[in-house]
């Protein structure tokens, strides 16, 4: 790869990381993948070793983790509008809720808390 593009590099560092990064990274794309990340390292290393490497997802990229957040979001307030109604239309009959969600008790009971709804408000 040094002679494709003129450079002198002969080895990776061991110094800063770069082959534990190369080790711990997944490489979705394998082969083919850790071949490119290599290539674009080495076209931007100066001196006879890569003390860096260049992964195309290195961490979580901003848009990635919004994304995240905002999917987590919103499961989060279709499950609690979906609670509320289902405790408005069961009178807060947490076995009838289970039933028609098909979850345990113990799993609504598991939202309610991570939602802060309580059933009994919902009791007639």
């Amino acid at each position: 790869m040094s002679k494709k593009h003129n450079k002198t590099v002969n080895s990776v560092s061991n110094g800063n990381a770069v082959m534990q990064k190369i080790v711990a990274y997944q490489w979705p794309g394998n082969v083919r993948e850790l071949e490119n990340t290599l290539e674009r390292s080495l076209l931007f290393t100066i001196g006879t070793e890569i003390t860096e490497l260049k992964l195309d997802n290195g961490g979580s990229s901003p848009i990635t983790v919004d994304w995240k957040q905002r999917k987590e979001q919103a499961i989060a307030e279709v499950e609690q509008a979906f609670l509320k109604a289902s405790l408005q239309q069961h009178r807060g009959d947490i076995k009838e809720i289970a039933t028609h969600m098909e979850l345990s008790t113990r799993a609504v009971y598991n939202k309610l808390k991570k939602y802060h709804i309580n059933p009994d408000e919902y009791r007639s």
